[in-house]
């Protein structure tokens, strides 16, 4: 029990009062800094998207779902109240989604009468958030070309060009 107290204490998910008492601060840990788990849960769920959006693009009939929702131009003033309030959407929504899974799990043990393939499912939802990327400004320097020398007319009107030093006869 200690174990799974400071496992949750670590990712901020629980806070300890005193007095041996707990106070969750949310239903959903999120893991943070670079642990052995987080880079195992980073692979995991790049793996889930990927395999998800390159079903998609195969797909003949029901794709996965995949869907993202996106602001491109938010203002700052507002960030923290949609962050809260996707957090708590989300938190919600996941709670839900872990519900039915368990549900089916469930249901599935007390029919175990007959063997079946099986598979790994999920839901994923995260909040994602970038500053704007502006085009870089194209830099411009004046590069003398040595592939163009510079014509010079003559007072009889034909053009001379400078090659090696010496002025030559254009006709």
């Amino acid at each position: 029990m200690r174990a799974m107290l400071d496992e949750l204490t670590q990712i901020e998910a629980v806070e300890v009062l005193g007095d041996q008492r707990v106070r969750a601060k949310t239903r959903v840990p999120v893991l943070t800094g670079l642990t052995t788990r987080s880079v195992v849960m980073i692979g995991e769920r790049t793996r889930d998207l990927l395999d998800t959006l390159k079903s998609n693009l195969r797909a003949t009939s029901k794709p996965f779902f995949e869907g993202t929702a996106v602001l491109d131009e938010a203002d700052l003033e507002m960030v923290s109240l949609v962050r809260r309030e996707i957090a708590e959407q989300g938190e919600n929504f996941i709670t839900g989604a872990n519900s039915l899974l368990s549900r089916y799990c469930s249901r599935q043990k007390r029919s175990m009468s007959k063997p079946s393939v099986k598979c790994r499912l999920g839901v994923t939802v995260y909040y994602f958030q970038g500053d704007i990327e502006k085009p870089p400004e194209p830099k411009v320097e004046a590069v003398r070309r040595k592939n163009f020398q510079r014509k010079r007319r003559t007072t009889s009107g034909k053009r001379t060009s400078r090659a090696n030093g010496r002025s030559v006869l254009k006709l």
